[in-house]
């Protein structure tokens, strides 16, 4: 279930790394997240800016935070992988839960780079491999036509923040949760987590469908999860 600090509001350091893919470059890189070339040259001690390798660590500045996120987001959206950017997309993938339960076991570190795929299209490559719930949500729901492209976020709150805000959709009670529902809780040490709510289990508990930290090194994947009683933020339903 973890998906610590994926609320940046009052995070310095939410992401403090990227992976070099093939094709970046620093100037690209530098833009795509929110600072300069010179910066990046400095923190990473790079002798040749002109020469950087695919599958290398970047660090980046501690200045990066919910407003850089935000941003990147929306660099991202009205880009080339964009896929509805500010409208609610007719779809063939079907609701939001059929959409996330065909990712059952998938790896959020593989999926967010999928960019041949509808749900890894929609999700952001940068965000570090143990905190992609919001991310992971965000693709699906983008995916399933519930939200528009440059509306998704990978903070839990400013995820919930941006469906509060839609017309198209509508905060219901915990005790009115059902399938399709997005369901986002605070955990233990300070973090945030959020999933899709898939049906209940036979002792009545919500059972949970979402990106989680359940791989050996830490990282996440997409699998089923119970509720157990976490301090709700907020159930989220798609009225159309």
């Amino acid at each position: 279930m973890r998906c610590s600090n994926t609320n940046p509001t009052n995070e310095r350091n939410f992401m403090t790394s990227i992976t070099i893919h093939k094709g970046d470059t620093l100037s690209a890189l530098a833009k795509r997240h929110g600072t300069t070339v010179n910066e990046l040259v400095a923190l990473n001690n790079i002798k040749n800016p002109n020469l950087i390798y695919a599958g290398r660590t970047l660090e980046l500045p501690d200045k990066y935070d919910s407003k850089s996120a935000s941003n990147a987001w929306s660099r991202f959206a009205s880009g080339n992988n964009a896929v509805s950017n500010n409208t609610y997309a007719p779809n063939s993938n079907g609701s939001a839960l059929e959409v996330a339960e065909r990712y059952l076991g998938r790896k959020a570190n593989e999926l967010k780079l999928a960019n041949n795929d509808p749900v890894g299209r929609a999700m952001q490559d940068w965000v570090p491999g143990k905190v992609n719930c919001a991310n992971f949500v965000s693709g699906v729901l983008i995916a399933a036509g519930q939200l528009p492209e440059n509306k998704g976020n990978a903070g839990v709150k400013n995820l919930i923040g941006n469906l509060k805000a839609d017309p198209h959709w509508k905060q219901v009670p915990l005790s009115e949760a059902q399938p399709g529902d997005v369901i986002a809780f605070n955990t233990k040490g300070g973090g945030q987590h959020v999933e899709i709510v898939a049906g209940r289990n036979a002792d009545g508990s919500l059972r949970m469908i979402g990106s989680n930290n359940i791989l050996k090194d830490g990282n996440q994947a997409v699998s089923y999860n119970s509720y157990q009683g976490n301090p709700i933020i907020a159930v989220m339903r798609y009225a159309g």
